[in-house]
């Protein structure tokens, strides 16, 4: 049996200078390309994330229509960004829109025999770390692990040991993989790079062999840095509208928030610190 493992989409049409055009067609592109990679595996499994924050109504019809198209049985679960409150997340309100009886989305911790998966949603997550039940040999969520030295994982991560392989989204790189916790990383680039990244993309795992495979999708970049605007270098704070894409589908703009706070704070504790409790209150976890 193979799986298609996606997560951290973060389909948003409202970052900042990106032209709403430009993500739908990229986000198009991408759903067209699991599609099609689906011909070749059994169950597609979502990891959570498919949402940047609260959606549109665009957002949520652009993902419904995906959904609504599938051809091979699909799991989806909630990521910490379509949380509502903790606990709570308001991805089950795409049922009522989703028609595709090969669709399930999950927001109970769930064991699907049929696949020997042990599902845990995002908003279940810290009820199954208090209780931890292994009875699969796989099994899907959504947690953030450990990326050394300044992020440390939400929990403890040995509550998954049980288990033979642990599909994950929240992380968006494919290389923080750890222990028994396979990560897709993002299916493309959800943030501005300072250069081209060289793989984004999506994961099969073959379970007659637990053994598994990366698929680069090649789909179009955000990039920051400088562009050539009538004959003049400027820095791309703002997208002109009379930018066109290049063949290689790269955009160019700014850097990351995080990145924002490492120029402004150059000493390493206080940074680790800083940028610690930034991602705890984008997680909605601090105090």
């Amino acid at each position: 049996m193979k799986f298609l493992i996606c997560a951290d989409e973060h389909i948003c049409f409202r970052r900042k200078h990106v032209p709403k055009d430009f993500e739908v067609a990229r986000y198009t592109e991408l759903f067209t390309k699991l599609i099609e990679l689906s011909k070749s595996v059994d169950f597609v499994l979502h990891g959570g994330d498919m949402f940047d924050r609260s959606p549109t109504i665009d957002e949520v019809s652009l993902v419904v229509a995906y959904l609504n198209s599938v051809i091979v049985p699909t799991v989806i679960i909630d990521g910490n960004h379509e949380a509502t409150k903790k606990g709570e997340t308001f991805l089950p309100l795409l049922r009522s829109m989703v028609t595709n009886n090969l669709v399930y989305i999950i927001d109970e911790i769930s064991e699907v025999e049929e696949l020997d998966l042990t599902v845990v949603p995002y908003c279940k997550l810290k009820q199954f770390a208090a209780a931890p039940k292994c009875n699969t040999k796989y099994a899907l969520t959504h947690v953030r692990g450990n990326i050394p030295p300044h992020v440390e994982a939400e929990i403890d991560l040995s509550v998954f040991s049980g288990f033979k392989a642990v599909f994950a989204g929240d992380l968006h790189d494919e290389s923080c993989s750890q222990l028994n916790i396979i990560y897709p990383g993002s299916p493309l680039t959800t943030h501005f790079y300072r250069s081209e990244v060289k793989y984004k993309g999506v994961t099969i795992y073959d379970t007659s062999t637990d053994t598994y495979e990366r698929i680069n999708l090649h789909l179009p970049q955000l990039i920051k840095g400088d562009i050539e605007v009538e004959g003049a270098l400027v820095v791309a704070d703002v997208i002109p509208e009379t930018v066109t894409l290049d063949t290689t589908g790269i955009i160019a703009k700014e850097q990351t928030r995080v990145e924002a706070l490492r120029d402004v704070i150059p000493d390493d504790e206080l940074f680790s610190k800083v940028s610690k409790l930034y991602m705890e209150l984008c997680d909605g976890q601090a105090a």
